[in-house]
């Protein structure tokens, strides 16, 4: 399981995404959220792993399916923002 934000112009990401979905490598891509956002959220980010004791996307979203009691996208957006800082 692999989550990646992706930030910059339009254009420049529709062509990055189409590259990812034709690689081989990449199975069952999906689009979780897409928008105009004003200020880049991950500006000096790189790309890496999470630290599992900080965080934990498995985690994460077990927690609110059992809240919710279903998977929802949207939880992954709420994890990958919440690591921002």
């Amino acid at each position: 399981m692999f989550y990646q934000w992706l930030e910059g112009p339009r254009s420049e990401l529709y062509r990055l995404l189409d590259r990812i979905v034709d690689d081989s490598r990449h199975l069952n891509v999906m689009v979780l959220d897409q928008g105009v956002i004003n200020k880049r959220l991950f500006e000096a980010w790189e790309m890496r792993f999470t630290d599992r004791e900080a965080s934990s996307i498995l985690e994460w979203l077990a927690e609110r399916r059992d809240k919710t009691n279903e998977e929802n996208p949207k939880h992954v957006v709420e994890f990958l923002r919440s690591i921002r800082a």
